[in-house]
């Protein structure tokens, strides 16, 4: 074949190229961004009479090769040419047929691109939490730390069905709690509450003392946090008698049995700082416990834990208290099979340092002082 034969073989060739690429340009009125491979037409949700990968017209269809040609310069990608830079969706969820974003992990808007709400912000606006009225009368003015007065006697009615509950909701978490130390700050006081509780183990009017620690959620070993707005405020009870038993237990420590002895803390979920959360946690009533005599013995263990007061590390000793999920006031229980075991912590490193913080819950609004890490209380089941 003679050279001059060969270049206009090559000409016409070329010239077919460009026009198939001027054509494709005319025919989409946009440039071609990246080219996103798709199974059938019907994947790209376009057909040769319709040259649109997905409304509003992010792109065009290669009805030959079967592939999506999105508008990247516009801010489409994707499979499906989702809006959204990155690969549709903003990289955060996942570009479905239709040209329609399912966002991951909180992120919200078309392209996912709003950010879920921070987890702590102390200066968003707090959200009014319905205080409750205390059904007693002090006859003292209240002072740092209230003066009891003996004008409720505890009557125990044994039961083994709580008188009131809710059906378990998909909203209930169940988050480890790193329980602080904790006690009105000096200068305020907390007017103790007389509070009708059903559990498990019983039914009893009694009284809410005063608060005695504060539980943030805790990410424990890299496990996570379902819901860090919802914090547990203690209150001391003082009423006997009670009847001890024996508990099986298991949780991610393993399986022990507890001897459940005297009632120690009502844990109430509350707001911190101000941030507003839907506190669809239980109320738990916490009885002191220990591992019963003449069975295995638990096994000491170091933990990684993260909260919003910082991070460190802590051996966990033996349990010291178990938590039944319990009705206060009749206002139900969103999930009954959720306990907690809380272990003692010791040796923690570094120390938490005290500080003040604002809680909300149903008695109201309090100032506390806030100490040392003292309990992890571990998600548990029975037996």
């Amino acid at each position: 074949m003679s050279d001059s034969k060969t270049l206009r073989i090559w000409t016409f060739l070329s010239v077919v190229a460009v026009g198939s690429t001027i054509l494709a340009l005319a025919a989409t009125g946009r440039p071609a961004g990246a080219f996103v491979g798709c199974s059938t037409n019907a994947d790209c949700g376009c057909t040769a009479a319709n040259d649109d990968c997905s409304p509003p017209e992010p792109g065009f269809c290669n009805t030959t090769s079967h592939t999506c040609v999105c508008d990247t310069g516009a801010g489409f990608g994707g499979v499906f040419c989702c809006p959204g830079p990155g690969n549709g969706c903003s990289d955060h969820g996942s570009c479905q047929a239709g040209g329609t974003c399912s966002c991951f992990g909180g992120f919200t808007g078309v392209d996912c691109s709003q950010p879920p709400a921070p987890s702590e912000t102390p200066t968003e606006t707090p959200t009014e939490t319905p205080t409750e009225t205390p059904t007693d009368t002090p006859t003292d003015t209240p002072t740092e730390t209230p003066t009891e007065t003996p004008t409720v006697t505890p009557t125990e009615t044994p039961t083994q069905t709580p008188t009131a509950t809710q059906t378990p909701t998909a909203e209930a978490v169940t988050d480890h709690y790193q329980c602080y130390e904790a006690q009105t700050k000096k200068g305020t006081s907390f007017t103790k509450r007389t509070v009708t509780l059903a559990d498990v183990f019983r039914t009893v009017t009694t009284n809410a003392e005063h608060p005695v620690s504060l539980c943030n959620p805790v990410n424990k070993n890299g496990g996570g946090i379902d819901d860090p707005t919802a914090h547990l405020e203690c209150y001391k009870l003082t009423d006997k008698p009670f009847t001890t038993r024996d508990v099986g237990i298991q949780n991610q420590f393993g399986t022990l049995t507890l001897t459940v002895k005297n009632p120690a803390t009502l844990c109430v979920p509350s707001e911190k700082n101000g941030v507003s959360s839907s506190l669809a946690i239980n109320h738990f009533e916490c009885y002191t416990a220990g591992v019963k005599s003449g069975t295995p013995a638990f096994q000491k263990r170091t933990v990684t834990l993260i909260d919003q007061f910082g991070s460190s590390t802590a051996k966990v000793a033996g349990p010291k208290q178990f938590c039944n999920p319990v009705d206060k006031n009749g206002e139900g229980i969103p999930n009954p099979s959720n306990r907690l075991v809380c272990y003692e912590l010791t040796d923690a490193r570094p120390a938490a340092a005290s500080r003040d913080v604002q809680t909300d819950n149903q008695f109201g609004t309090e100032t506390l002082t806030v100490g040392k890490q003292r309990l992890l209380c571990v998600p548990s089941v029975v037996n």
